[in-house]
């Protein structure tokens, strides 16, 4: 039986191999941040391009995904993402190339840990509470909210404050400063 920890192995192991640069996103990297959550995914971005997915899709076939090449390469062409399932639902992977400078700022930004007894890169807490608050609804909010408690001795609030104000989210991150405030 699969655990998304298995599948992070599986991912990070292969892109830790090949020497791409890559950075775990979303629900599977809350435990890591401080807001445990369960999930059946395992969403990354990576430095990917067409010359990649040929041994990508190998191994994972090999470790029983159902990866297919032609949707991998589309996605690359759409800038889009693609789930790659595993046997056994619902586990899967999301994979979303390096597109552009969101996805740039997530992969030069993220930090490297040990876990799972290798080295994981994984999305920097304040780029996690940004994309939370552009993409969620009150469950996000909610993570955002306790990466944030957790990790407030070593946020570089001012990182936050500025990403939050591109991505246009910045009244939420000062109801999550208010919430914050509030509980402490």
């Amino acid at each position: 039986m699969p655990t998304t920890q298995n599948i992070i192995k599986t991912i990070c192991g292969y892109f830790n191999k090949e020497g791409i640069e890559y950075s775990l996103v979303g629900g599977a990297t809350l435990p890591l941040l401080g807001a445990p959550r369960s999930t059946f995914d395992v969403d990354v971005i990576a430095r990917i391009n067409k010359s990649h997915v040929p041994g990508l899709v190998k191994y994972l076939k090999s470790k029983d995904f159902l990866a297919s090449e032609a949707d991998i390469v589309a996605a690359l062409n759409e800038k889009t993402h693609c789930t790659i399932d595993y046997k056994e639902p619902p586990y899967r992977i999301d994979l979303r190339g390096a597109y552009g400078t969101g996805e740039d700022w997530t992969i030069n930004r993220s930090k490297e840990l040990k876990y799972l007894g290798m080295k994981v890169r994984v999305q920097s807490p304040e780029d996690a509470i940004a994309n939370k608050l552009l993409f969620g609804g009150e469950q996000q909010f909610e993570d955002a909210l306790a990466i944030y408690v957790r990790q407030l001795p070593s946020l570089d609030t001012e990182y936050l404050k500025e990403v939050c104000t591109k991505l246009g989210v910045s009244g939420r991150l000062k109801e999550i400063f208010s919430k914050a405030k509030a509980s402490l």
